[in-house]
């Protein structure tokens, strides 16, 4: 679905894209759902104020998703949010799902 603002692949690059497996269908939340199911408790990411299991950032994501649903934050909505590169900054990126 396009999104106002951005330009869309053109279908000749999707194409190739997904032919050379470049794209798997795969968000970044999918991909720390598998780690964490595979790897609970191995260090998931390291920032300056500590490290943190892949259990852990999942629990925080997880968190964080309900609490922007009880805020009233629906699908497709737009949040603005300003953070350091820190943990919280990939928090935040990680509840986007299909």
């Amino acid at each position: 679905m396009a999104v106002e603002g951005f330009m869309e692949y053109s279908a000749e690059d999707r194409e190739k894209y997904n032919r050379r497996r470049w794209w798997l269908g795969l968000t970044w939340g999918d991909l720390l759902d598998r780690a964490s199911d595979i790897y609970p408790d191995k260090i998931g990411l390291v920032d300056g104020t500590g490290s943190f299991t892949f259990r852990q950032l999942r629990e925080k994501v997880d968190r964080l998703a309900v609490s922007l649903i009880h805020l009233g934050i629906k699908e497709r909505q737009w949040v603005l949010l300003q953070f350091p590169n820190w943990h919280e900054y990939v928090v935040s990126f990680l509840p986007v799902r299909r």
